[in-house]
């Protein structure tokens, strides 16, 4: 029987949630407006009023589904970085393909990692779910030449060390 690979950790964006409470809020506004009719304004609920709820948790449910398989996300396991893109592309790179890693920095801390391998690139920020461990797991796994750090929108260069040469992640 063959295994499943298990990941070192994998990035993800958060985004989600907010999918979901999105089609909730569409599902509760028309529930409302249903109880409102039919409670208070005394009238009979329709096949047309009942079939508008049903697409909403339908469609709600595929665009939920859908975007749970399509997302954005970062595979890690040991030297090999698996690159997901939104509309199912997946690019398997290795450490030592990568050309160049450019960090940005905002006040102090690292805020966005940016992948290079040949002419394909891909920006992460840190509101991703993991991003401190991908940040490390770039120090640490790609050669130091290869790896430049600039103050966020600009291009003027600093380093990833803080004056006590510890890195702030």
């Amino acid at each position: 029987m063959l295994k499943k690979k298990k990941y070192d950790f994998k990035v993800y964006g958060t985004g989600y949630i907010r999918l979901v409470m999105l089609f909730f809020a569409f599902f509760v506004c028309s529930l409302v407006g249903f109880i409102n009719l039919y409670v208070i304004e005394k009238q009979n609920i329709g096949v047309d009023t009942i079939f508008s709820v049903a697409l909403i948790v339908f469609f709600g449910g595929i665009t939920i589904f859908l975007y749970s398989i399509w997302a954005r996300k970062i595979y890690i396991f040991k030297n090999e970085v698996i690159i997901k893109k939104w509309y199912g592309l997946r690019k398997k790179i290795e450490t030592k393909d990568i050309t160049k890693v450019v960090f940005e920095k905002s006040e102090g801390k690292i805020a966005t990692a940016q992948i290079f391998v040949g002419n394909f690139n891909d920006k992460y920020t840190d509101c991703l779910k993991n991003f401190e461990k991908l940040v490390k797991y770039l120090v640490l796994n790609v050669e130091e030449e290869k790896i430049e750090c600039y103050f966020i929108g600009t291009k003027e260069k600093t380093t990833m060390y803080e004056e006590n040469k510890e890195m702030k992640l």
